[in-house]
């Protein structure tokens, strides 16, 4: 186990391509009001997993040359001090995201290339497990 708070980056040797898979194991602390993860390469997020406890939902989103994109939003599965674990599954078209035991909630279509992530950023209320 890891048992990391954030900030938290983890290199992404090689970049993803389609067919490949992140897995996350978490949990969100109590007293969480967000988190995120961010698939990066340098300044360009390439996809934005940021669920919102305040809002009751999930936003994806990406961000080219500062310039953020269409935003995405999904109903929030998460509770606050439950563990979880998520499936970030690369495909040709989208990133699909699964969480355990709560289905697949949502997918956002990258306006960037899968190859070109090289970092996964964790941000605000979240403890990782296992990455």
């Amino acid at each position: 186990s890891v048992f990391q708070t954030p900030p938290y980056n983890h290199p992404v040797s090689g970049g993803l391509h389609p067919g490949m898979a992140v897995y996350i194991e978490g949990t969100v602390p109590k007293k969480a009001t967000r988190f995120g993860m961010n698939f990066a390469y340098g300044r360009d997020i390439i996809l934005h997993f940021n669920p919102r406890f305040h809002y009751r939902k999930i936003v994806l989103n990406s961000c080219q040359s500062g310039k953020w994109g269409k935003e995405e939003s999904s109903k929030l599965p998460f509770q606050k001090g439950e563990h979880f674990e998520a499936v970030f599954i690369v495909s040709e078209t989208e990133y699909q995201v699964d969480i355990r035991d709560r289905g697949s909630f949502g997918t956002a279509g990258p306006q960037l290339i899968y190859s070109s992530v090289k970092m996964l950023f964790t941000f605000f209320d979240l403890i990782i497990c296992l990455l």
